[in-house]
């Protein structure tokens, strides 16, 4: 009996989307080391970069069967072999009042401010408010790209890119229906 292989999953992780919720779901699902990254195993610090991941050794990559960082989605197609794509998103203004509330909750440098003063932070406003959700879905391999916090400017041109990915997204789901 010949079997296929087991799907190999690509998780493209958008912040502030219910994403961590749906990773610790996949994390009980596969066995240790077929989710990628690895708490404590893999280099946290350097998991969410995006050469990092492609050139893992290929007995690491043979061994994952579900991708789970913060990735642009043209990720999923540089890796080189085929997954199942899957996505969460969440109304822009909501995800956007989200993550200024993570920042104010969670980084020390924001606890005073307001959310209108955290939102005109210049580090934070172009690596995680502006478009991106878009931005996630519109970036290319001609992006030079370092990390889901690269600054690309979501023209017209890069909208329709980031639509015509989410075509292509396999599992789509939004926060709002979770649970469904």
């Amino acid at each position: 009996m010949n079997r296929s292989p087991q799907p190999r999953f690509f998780f493209v992780h958008v912040m502030k989307t219910g994403g961590a919720t749906f990773r610790q779901h996949v994390y009980a699902n596969f066995s240790h080391g077929e989710v990628y990254p690895v708490p404590h195993e893999d280099d946290m610090y350097r998991a969410w970069l995006v050469d990092y991941v492609l050139t893992l050794p290929p007995d690491r990559h043979a061994a994952i069967r579900a991708y789970t960082g913060h990735f642009p989605f043209v990720v999923s197609q540089l890796l080189g072999v085929d997954v199942v794509t899957l996505t969460i998103l969440r109304d822009p203004v909501e995800r956007t009042i989200s993550y200024l509330k993570h920042c104010k909750r969670y980084h020390e440098q924001h606890r005073a401010l307001t959310l209108d003063e955290i939102y005109d932070d210049e580090f934070h406003f172009p690596c995680f408010i502006h478009n991106h959700q878009a931005k996630i879905f519109a970036m290319t391999p001609d992006d030079k790209l370092e990390s889901y916090m690269d600054i690309i400017d979501v023209d017209d041109q890069r909208l329709e890119r980031a639509k015509r990915n989410l075509e292509h997204v396999d599992v789509l789901g939004f926060s709002d229906r979770y649970d469904e």
